[in-house]
This record gives C-alpha cells, sequence and structure tokens, in this order.
C-alpha cells in the first residue's frame, strides 16, 4: 500500500490527530492545487477555498441538521474553524483536527437548538427557498417572454435555469 493510499485510508477511519500537513500531502497527491489568495482580514487566517481540478471539488462546508458549516483553518494558530452559514446568529465552532471540528460543529448546532427550545423562540432556518436577485432590464424582459412562450412562470423558469447550472457544476 503506497503513501496516498495510507493517508485516504487514514482519513476515512475518521481520526482525531489527522493532521492539515497530512491533508495537504493528500491533495497534493490527488493533484490539487493550494491557494493563498484569500482574504485574511488581518488575522493571519489562510482560507481553504473551493479548488477544481480534474472535475473534483475540494469542499468547504458540511452539513449537520439543515445547517451549512464553513471550514476554514489558521495556519498561524494551527485550529480549523467555521461558522454556521446563511442565519444572522453567529454559530462558530473549531478543532484541531478533522474530528474535533465535526464534533464541535455538532455540539454548536445542537446547543443554539436546546436555547432556541429553552427560550421558546423560533431557530433560524438558512436557505428557505426564497431570495432577491439583481438582472439587467434586459434580461429580465427576455427571461419573461422565454417563460411565457415556455407557458411557465418567471419562477419556474428561474428554478430550472438553477437546477441545470447546479447540476452541470457539481
Amino acid at each position: 500500500m503506497g503513501k496516498k493510499d495510507k493517508l485516504i485510508k487514514n482519513l476515512k477511519s475518521r481520526p482525531k490527530d489527522f493532521t492539515f500537513e497530512e491533508a495537504q500531502n493528500l491533495l497534493e497527491y490527488l493533484e490539487y492545487e493550494r491557494s493563498d489568495k484569500g482574504k485574511t482580514s488581518g488575522s493571519g487566517k489562510t482560507i481553504i477555498g473551493n479548488i477544481r481540478t480534474g472535475g473534483s471539488d475540494l469542499k468547504n462546508t458540511m452539513e449537520y441538521k439543515g445547517y451549512i458549516g464553513s471550514v476554514e483553518f489558521s495556519e498561524a494558530d494551527g485550529v480549523f474553524f467555521g461558522k454556521v452559514m446563511g442565519i444572522k446568529i453567529l454559530i462558530s465552532y473549531e478543532g484541531t483536527n478533522a474530528k474535533e471540528l465535526v464534533d464541535d460543529f455538532h455540539g454548536a448546532v445542537d446547543d443554539y437548538l436546546a436555547l432556541c427550545t429553552d427560550q421558546g423562540t423560533e431557530p433560524e432556518k438558512a436557505y428557505k427557498g426564497s431570495f432577491n436577485i439583481r438582472i439587467s432590464p434586459e434580461l429580465h424582459k427576455q427571461a419573461v417572454v422565454c417563460a411565457l412562450s415556455q407557458q411557465i412562470s418567471l419562477n419556474n423558469l428561474v428554478e430550472n435555469a438553477l437546477k441545470n447550472y447546479v447540476a452541470s457544476h457539481a
């Protein structure tokens, strides 16, 4: 078993001690490139972005109970961290390895839901299914004409276009 296969096997076992260096080595074996072009806001934190190579994506998000969490890494602090996206309240988490990060993310979401229950408030839901978009008046007109010619609503036209785009870029 080669070094790459050992790293993959180790990662699949979800070890508590899988390091950023090991992850970076594995990604290099898989021909990913590291990019340090993200904004750091002066914090010295390296943002791990989506990296495309050979049709594969390195995802920088995770999901739990319908909440999407970001995954970032602070090289200076040697810690993974993130926050729940798509809601107004700040729910953050961190860990020194992947398992700790996932566990803390799950715990943070569970704590938030428990707090909402204790306070009798409704938890915020991200991605409710509606959003505003801003497009040029000409594209707006073309979209309406296209929807009318297909006898569908503008909403259905946009939804179908987004489905097709997302499916072809997933």
